[in-house]
């Protein structure tokens, strides 16, 4: 697999930071087993095919490397600079998570470092002010990027800390899944959970940072820490731990070509982004339009355009939350359902008295509502309510068909807000009727299968709230959040509803609390600052449009 086919075959996974970590995480895994230096190991064979000498070199071959790095290591430990360690295990062939290239060699990480051996210094013996002071806080966790360099003036902690050296690869062994692992560009202190490990023999540091970062080492690692509120990996784990070894000059190449396709795929996504952000810009105007369309010639043109271009303006969750917001926006004023209106208008010239009846004229539909209520409160099952002001000019903010009505929210049918009964009495609770509360509501149904449940004595103290009604958050973060019931309920204090009259569809009403006027109205009201509410006086008085009942299932339909 060449790199440009690498590349140009994963184009599409660059869209997002979670797919593009994923995709360094494939490269980096591809050149630690060799994959990404196949050719430049091909071209090594022809370059040097008159002087097969030169492939037992360390710089070709890996085993003349190592025998290169145990004799610089013996004599390190004649010279008192590092400590003989106890001698590890062979390497055994259930131990090796892949094969390697010929020229290549399994080694354990103690052969080629001091892992464990770094030299401990107490603050006060820090003299220099401008010495690097390294924390774990300052390496970002999974990409290892180096957020901050600290000096000691500036940072005077009071621990024993690590000496280590410019090349000295810094390995951060607290909670070691977190993958923070950085070559020093400059001598320094740490954090004793940052273990300094120097490189014997004259290995590529950033290769072996690598090397410490791909998958099948996380997962080893993963299997050998010990602790369980800060987990760490254990010395000698680490020290037995198995990294695959190339020649010098191809840990070189290694480097070169993984920072080569990080930084392309770096370009990749930014590209990805901005195409995205020009996308969803493109996508916010073009919705706005469609929002504030005038009449029904220019709602046309705008939804062609929309349409033409659908796939484009709908890649992110945002666009798709845009588009959605505009289909209702259009759906309560009317604009979703006017072809609608014109078929209807065909169907049935040869019957003008049909365009007077509830079904087919907002008017009619709304003295019928008034009778139901009158009827209600004659009965005695509804009190009486004080009338509403009528709505001003200045409350209806877009035109409606002529065969619509401007009401207020409680026009529409009986509003209420939920009430809990009291926590000391047992009996109260149970599983005869739901008890829904805020996080039961979601735009895709209500959470009926709560432990928390009324009995029918519980209800007599609660409030009973019928099936078709819809319910609406009327506090805090969530606030506007609606569904429609479909059985009879009850409901918190934080919640208000509306179970409508004369056959009036919930679906619909669902749908108009959903639309940006109604939520922009629900907000605009609300009091409060960090928790804002708005009680059941302000939220009855907002205006809404009323469809005839056969538009109503017309929008419904449509929406879906």
């Amino acid at each position: 697999m060449t790199n440009n086919f690498l590349i140009e075959n994963f184009k599409h996974l660059t869209t997002t930071p979670e797919n593009v970590e994923q995709l360094k995480k494939l490269v980096l895994q591809m050149a630690v087993q060799g994959k990404l230096t196949a050719k430049w190991r091909a071209d090594v064979q022809t370059r040097f095919i008159a002087s097969p000498e030169l492939a037992q070199s360390p710089d070709y071959n890996a085993r003349a490397l190592l025998e290169k790095i145990k004799t610089d290591k013996e004599q390190l430990i004649k010279e008192g600079k590092i400590k003989r360690q106890k001698p590890l295990p062979p390497i055994a062939d259930e131990e090796v998570p892949f094969e390697l290239p010929e020229s290549w060699e399994w080694v354990r990480l103690d052969l080629f470092s001091n892992y464990g051996q770094s030299l401990k210094i107490e603050p006060k013996k820090i003299k220099e002010p401008n010495t690097w002071v390294l924390e774990l806080e300052d390496i970002e966790k999974t990409t290892s990027r180096l957020l901050q360099k600290v000096r000691f003036k500036e940072r005077k902690s009071k621990s024993t800390k690590s000496v280590f050296q410019k090349g000295d690869v810094l390995y951060g062994k607290l909670r070691p899944y977190l993958d923070k692992v950085i070559v020093a560009d400059e001598d320094g202190v740490c954090t004793t959970e940052i273990i300094p490990i120097k490189i014997i023999g004259s290995l590529n540091p950033y290769f072996i940072r690598l090397t410490l970062k791909r998958s099948d080492f996380l997962s080893y690692v993963d299997t050998q820490v010990s602790g369980m509120r800060m987990p760490r990996l254990k010395t000698d784990s680490a020290r037995n731990a198995l990294i695959p070894l190339p020649p010098l000059a191809e840990q070189q190449a290694i480097v070169t070509q993984v920072e080569k396709l990080f930084t392309q795929i770096d370009q990749l996504h930014a590209l990805a982004q901005k195409r995205l952000n020009y996308r969803e810009k493109s996508a916010k105007a073009l919705f706005s339009k469609l929002n504030h369309a005038g009449n029904d010639t220019k709602l046309q043109e705008i939804w062609k355009t929309l349409t033409a271009h659908f796939h484009t303006l709908t890649q992110s969750k945002e666009s798709v939350k845009q588009l959605r917001q505009s289909i209702l926006q259009m759906a309560v004023q009317g604009k979703l359902t006017a072809k609608w209106r014109e078929d209807v208008q065909t169907r049935y010239s040869a019957s003008p008295e049909i365009f007077q009846s509830p079904d087919y004229n907002a008017s009619a539909l709304l003295q019928k509502i008034k009778a139901e209520k009158e009827q209600l409160i004659k009965e005695g099952k509804i009190k009486k309510q004080k009338p509403l002001p009528p709505i001003a000019d200045e409350e209806k903010t877009f035109e409606l068909p002529e065969s619509w009505e401007w009401i207020r929210l409680i026009d529409y049918g009986l509003t209420n807000t939920g009430t809990t009964p009291s926590k000391n009495n047992p009996e109260y609770f149970g599983r005869d009727y739901p008890f829904v509360k805020p996080a039961e509501i979601s735009l895709k149904g209500i959470n009926y299968d709560t432990e928390d449940g009324l009995t029918k004595v519980g209800l007599k103290q609660g409030r009973l709230i019928r099936n078709n009604s819809v319910l609406m958050v009327c506090i805090g973060g969530s606030i506007g959040k609606s569904f429609y019931t479909n059985r009879d309920v009850s409901c918190n204090q934080q919640i208000n509803t509306i179970t409508p009259l004369a056959w009036i569809s919930s679906e619909f009403l669902h749908y108009f609390f959903q639309s940006i006027y109604f939520q922009s109205e629900v907000w605009s009201r609300a009091s409060g600052g960090t928790t804002p509410i708005i009680n059941k006086g302000k939220w009855e008085r907002i205006p809404i449009s009323l469809p005839p009942l056969e538009e109503q299932k017309a929008i419904v339909t449509k929406v879906k």
